[in-house]
C-alpha cells in the first residue's frame, strides 16, 4: 500500500526548494508515511477545494493544503485535528485608501475564491451587512489575488494570517485593514471511509481514519517542536512509555 496526499504547490503547503521537497504539508505527510511504514504518494492540485475534492473521490486519503476550517465539507471526509491557529484579515494595497469596516469596504471590490473558507466568513458577515457583495473566482487561490491586490487590479481580498505573512515576503505592498473573524485552526481532510480502531489494535500501528489522525497530530506537534527548536513529550493512554522529541 502506500499513502496518497493531495496538497498545492503553495508556500504554506509544499514546494520544490533548493534542496528538494520542502513545506508543511510535505514535512508532516512524510513523517506519518514513514510512521505507517508505507511509502508517500503526494501530487497537486491547483485550489484547496480541488484537493477536498480528490479526498471525497477517493483518490487521495488526505489533502494536506493548508486547509482551514469554517467551510462546508462533501460527504465522505471530515476534517482532522488542528495545527495551527489562524487568523482571518481584509487585505488592501498600501498607500490606497484604507476601509474602515467591511461594510466600507464592500462598496468597492472584493474578491474571493469561490467556494473558500472566505467566502464562507463573507456570507457570515453578510447576515450584519446586508448590502455587502464581492466577487467569487472560480479556479483561483488566494495567493493569484493577493497577487491582484498587490499590482492594485484588485481593491481587497481576504487572507489568513500565514497567507498573509507568506505572500507579504513577495508582495510587500499588501497591508492588513481589517480583522475579520475569530481564531480557526489550519488541518487536514481525511477520508471518513474505514472501520476505525479498537482496543485490540496496537498504537503503533493504528488503522482506521480516526486512529490515523491521531498519529497526524503526533507528527504535526513533532513538526512545529522541531522547527520552534521546543522540546515536547507526548502521553499515550496504553502501556507504552512516554514518547519524547526534542529539537533537532
Amino acid at each position: 500500500g502506500e499513502l496518497r496526499v493531495v496538497t498545492r504547490n503553495s508556500p504554506d503547503a509544499y514546494y520544490l526548494g533548493s534542496h528538494g521537497p520542502e513545506g508543511p504539508a510535505y514535512d508532516l505527510a512524510s513523517q506519518f508515511a514513514e510512521h505507517l511504514g508505507v511509502p508517500l504518494r503526494l501530487y497537486t492540485v491547483k485550489t484547496r477545494e480541488a484537493a477536498i475534492e480528490e479526498v471525497a473521490a477517493g483518490r487521495a486519503h488526505i489533502a494536506a493544503a493548508g486547509l482551514s476550517t469554517g467551510i462546508p465539507l462533501p460527504r465522505g471526509v471530515q476534517f482532522g485535528p488542528g495545527y495551527q491557529r489562524v487568523r482571518e484579515h481584509l487585505v488592501y494595497r498600501r498607500r490606497s485608501a484604507r476601509p474602515a469596516s467591511i461594510a466600507d469596504a464592500g462598496r468597492g471590490q472584493i474578491e474571493v475564491g469561490a467556494a473558500s473558507a472566505h467566502q464562507r466568513t463573507l456570507e457570515d458577515l453578510r447576515l450584519q451587512y446586508p448590502d455587502l457583495a464581492w466577487v467569487e473566482r472560480d479556479a483561483t487561490d488566494t495567493e493569484e489575488i493577493l497577487a491582484d491586490v498587490s499590482q492594485g487590479k484588485v481593491q481587497f481580498t481576504l487572507a489568513s494570517s500565514t497567507e498573509f505573512a507568506l505572500n507579504r515576503s513577495v508582495h510587500p505592498e499588501l497591508a492588513i485593514a481589517l480583522d475579520l473573524s475569530p481564531e480557526r485552526a489550519l488541518t487536514w481532510v481525511v477520508s471518513t471511509a474505514g472501520n476505525g480502531a479498537g482496543e485490540d489494535v496496537p498504537p503503533t500501528a493504528p488503522s482506521g481514519a480516526y486512529a490515523n489522525s491521531c498519529v497526524a497530530r503526533e507528527r504535526m506537534f513533532q513538526h512545529f517542536s522541531h522547527q520552534c527548536r521546543a522540546p515536547g513529550r507526548l502521553l499515550r493512554l496504553s502501556s507504552k512509555p512516554a514518547a519524547t522529541f526534542l529539537s533537532r
